[in-house]
C-alpha cells in the first residue's frame, strides 16, 4: 500500500496583481491604475506590462490611511 502524501496549504501570495490588488482594497483596477499614474496609492512593482502590488505594501497602505472615528476626521 502506497502511503499517503501530505500537502502543506499554499503559501499566502507574496504579491498580487492590478486586479487582485484593487479587489481586496474594495476599488476597480481603473481606480488602482489611476492612484498608480497619480502616485496615490501603494507602491508596486513593474515588471514590463505587468504590474505587481506586494502584500505587505498593501497592508501598510491601508493602515497608514486609516481614518480613526474618533479623532473627528470622516
Amino acid at each position: 500500500m502506497k502511503p499517503m502524501r501530505s500537502f502543506a496549504p499554499d503559501p499566502a501570495p507574496l504579491t498580487f496583481r492590478r486586479v487582485h490588488a484593487a479587489k481586496s482594497l474594495g476599488v476597480s483596477p481603473a481606480e488602482l491604475r489611476k492612484w498608480e499614474l497619480e502616485g496615490f496609492g501603494p507602491s508596486f512593482i513593474r515588471r514590463g506590462r505587468v504590474v505587481l502590488y506586494p502584500a505587505d505594501s498593501l497592508r501598510s497602505w491601508v493602515e497608514r490611511n486609516a481614518v480613526d472615528p474618533a479623532d473627528g476626521a470622516a
